[in-house]
């Protein structure tokens, strides 16, 4: 079963798969549901629909499985292998970057709405839900780095190159000289499933990719990154760090970690928006992922 995901404000997907049963290549349209807007968390938000769609060469049916919330959109075929597929967004009117520009401000609208309305409840609420919005903003950093950095890596095939020549761990990969041009062409979903499985939050590891795939420095991020690791203990630890110490999650800290957050999304923005798309960085030496300062 091929797996996918998609930017939760396209209008409809163009899907390019090539049939199991014949091995005919077909291009299909499907529209995208939209999230409940009115729903209060992501998992509640998510809307499903499913879409048969039949080969035009063999008659071969697939059902596709879309689910859309908040915060991002996935999707399922069946019977179809991932290395067979290719999955393209399409908005309306505009392009992707300002709808995910407009996914993000909503957040960050939304989280100041929120700590705005709490300040008069009594202080245990007022601790549990600084802790949850301490938390949505980790996760506002890591949607806005996977969609930035899939986005502008599966763009084109000079960017699908560039991260395919300096990303460190394929420089360990091998292969026999007659499966060249059949990884070449299985080269896009191979990337875009490497890009699906990293951890957005583990700044040490992102910053070099950015750095030397988009030419994009993420400057210095060790305060967010300190905050990712408090993150980790409010989730997973019920709010205590490895000593049983207590976190106490103030507004001032909300506010504070929202400011670093929303200026470090501006500056891969601008960043981004200005660079060269050519010639960056060429010929230089990938380092170790330590070598690059948080």
């Amino acid at each position: 079963m091929a797996s996918f995901e998609y930017n939760p404000t396209a209008d409809y997907l163009n899907l390019k798969i090539t049939c199991p049963v014949c091995g005919q290549r077909g291009e299909y349209n499907v529209a995208v549901p939209s999230p409940d807007l009115l729903a209060e968390t992501h998992s509640d938000s998510v809307n499903s629909d499913s879409e048969d769609i039949i080969c035009e060469n063999c008659g071969h049916e697939m059902t596709i499985d879309l689910h859309t919330g908040f915060y991002g959109g996935y999707g399922e075929i069946d019977d179809v292998e991932d290395g067979l597929m290719e999955v393209m967004e399409h908005f309306p009117e505009e392009d992707d970057e300002y709808y995910e520009q407009q996914l993000y401000e909503a957040t960050h609208s939304e989280i100041e709405r929120a700590l705005d309305s709490i300040a008069d409840l009594n202080e245990d609420v007022k601790q549990f839900l600084y802790r949850l919005l301490y938390a949505n903003v980790i996760t506002s950093l890591e949607t806005f780095l996977g969609d930035t950095l899939k986005r502008e890596v599966l763009k084109d095939e000079i960017s699908l190159r560039k991260f395919v020549e300096t990303y460190k761990p394929f420089k360990n990969i091998s292969m026999n000289l007659s499966e060249l041009y059949v990884k070449k062409d299985g080269m896009s979903a191979f990337v875009k499933t490497t890009l699906r499985e990293l951890l957005y939050h583990d700044l040490r590891k992102i910053k070099p990719i950015y750095h030397y795939a988009l030419g994009v420095d993420l400057g210095d991020v060790s305060d967010i990154y300190k905050a990712v690791l408090v993150r980790h203990d409010l989730v997973h630890r019920n709010g205590k760090n490895h000593e049983g110490v207590e976190h106490t999650i103030t507004e001032e800290m909300v506010r504070n970690l929202q400011t670093q957050v929303k200026s470090l999304m501006d500056s891969v923005n601008n960043q981004i928006a200005g660079k060269e798309a050519e010639g960056l960085f060429e010929g230089e030496e990938v380092p170790d992922i330590e070598s690059i300062a948080l």
